[in-house]
């Protein structure tokens, strides 16, 4: 036995989380592919947000031999599930829809930097990346269980008989994250003040929504802003509540929460459709 060797890379960055490292997944491969990881004598590492897989250098010829056969190309295909249930309340994907599904294949990658190559067209993943659940290879590759339980993305990989000249390959997947408006609902005696929501950084206004009736007959103010905002694991904003005065105002309150990815709903502004993001503050 040699020693290992990496054979190729896979990792999924994700925009919302701070060092963009996408957490909590788990990287599943087909039966199939299982099966030819083992075959081939090939070990798979987990990383922080991804795979490695590694080849014995004292087998090399044994994968030269796949590698090199042009009638069945050597390739592996991997199911990516995420173990995050707001996986999708954070994420930008415009076409998450019951009958899609996002599927990157190695063989239509984009060059990123040395060794690295991203699996999408876009920089980030997008609408394009989708293929129909119904259509070759998603139908051959998924089960019933997958169906039942989606995986976030199927990835395919295949290996040219140039695969090693290169070195080991990284491949990338990057998400971006979600935006939404933020709907500020003030409660309490709150709702009975004159004021307005400041932005410390001066990039985001808010709108006053007047007055509405929640469930249980609270009185509740709205603020809502005036352009969507980026989710974040750990959001930077800051944004005050301040009294309508002479001046800057009186800060009521001086930093007020953020919007959480498990807050999310829909409603029609400026006749579109969109998600937004809703806050309660009571005090």
């Amino acid at each position: 036995m040699g020693s290992y060797q990496p054979l190729f890379h896979l990792a999924v960055h994700h925009l919302f989380f701070d060092e963009a490292l996408c957490l909590n997944l788990a990287f599943v491969p087909t039966q199939s592919s299982a099966s030819l990881l083992q075959r081939i004598g090939l070990l798979t590492r987990n990383t922080a947000n991804g795979i490695g897989v590694f080849y014995d250098d004292a087998q090399i010829e044994a994968l030269e031999h796949y590698v090199n056969d042009l009638e069945v190309p050597l390739s592996f295909q991997y199911k990516i599930f995420s173990k995050d249930p707001l996986f999708k309340n954070y994420t930008e994907a415009p076409a998450y829809k019951d009958d899609t599904l996002l599927y990157f294949d190695s063989r239509k990658a984009r060059t990123e930097g040395e060794h690295v190559f991203r699996l999408h067209t876009s920089d980030t993943v997008s609408e394009a990346d989708f293929k129909a659940i119904a259509s070759p290879p998603l139908v051959d590759i998924l089960n019933k269980k997958d169906r039942r339980v989606k995986p976030v993305c199927v990835v395919h990989i295949e290996m040219s008989p140039a695969f090693f000249e290169d070195g080991a390959k990284r491949y990338t997947i990057k998400f971006a994250v979600r935006k939404t408006y933020w709907k500020y609902y003030l409660l309490g005696s709150l709702a009975e003040k004159e004021t307005y929501i400041s932005d410390l950084n001066n990039e985001t206004a808010f709108e006053s929504g007047g007055i509405t009736t929640l469930p249980g007959r609270k009185r509740a103010l709205i603020y809502r802003s005036t352009r969507p905002i980026g989710l974040r694991e750990n959001v930077q904003r800051r944004f005050q509540l301040r009294e309508k005065s002479a001046g800057n105002g009186k800060v009521i309150i001086k930093r007020l929460p953020v919007a959480s990815a498990d807050q999310i709903n829909t409603e029609i502004i400026n006749g579109k459709e969109s998600v937004i993001s809703e806050i309660y503050v009571n005090c």
